[in-house]
């Protein structure tokens, strides 16, 4: 059974919608979304198009849960890439704080023989936008796309 969850929340509330035991979906002000009970975890029946990340020094950029996914840098930061399934492609957006110059260190990635390292735009501000397609039968993400600075 799915249900349709509105957050119609206003003040900057989040929405929690979570069984008695497992996981569960949280929704900022203003957003709806599609969720689903497995029988232990509340879910969403469909992919977020855009995922926003809060900032941690280490996160887990989950393309289960939405194919971009999106983190302003509060400082240099540790990404785990997981959740995608075969040949899914997967966008990583990167933008700096007001600072800028913070660093990444990418896990479970792997570049080709045209892209062979990731520089990102070090100034305040700026956004670059890394693409991978998931390759299960390796367990990587392959970088195809690295886009910088706008």
């Amino acid at each position: 059974r799915a249900w349709l969850a509105i957050n119609n929340t206003t003040g900057g509330y989040k929405l929690t919608l979570k069984g008695s035991s497992g996981s569960g979906v949280s929704l900022p002000e203003g957003a709806a979304i599609w969720v689903y009970h497995d029988g232990t975890n509340i879910l969403p029946l469909i992919k977020e198009a855009i995922r926003t990340l809060t900032y941690a020094a280490t996160m887990a950029a989950d393309f289960s849960r939405a194919a971009t996914i999106k983190v302003t840098l509060g400082g240099n930061a540790t990404i785990t890439l997981i959740g995608a399934v075969d040949k899914q492609k997967c966008i990583l957006e990167l933008t700096q704080d007001g600072v800028g110059g913070r660093a990444v260190t990418l896990v479970n990635h792997r570049f080709g023989s045209d892209l062979t390292s990731i520089t990102l735009s070090t100034g305040a501000g700026l956004t670059d936008k890394i693409g991978f397609i998931y390759d299960a039968t390796a367990g990587k993400y392959d970088v195809v796309a690295l886009l910088r600075g706008f």
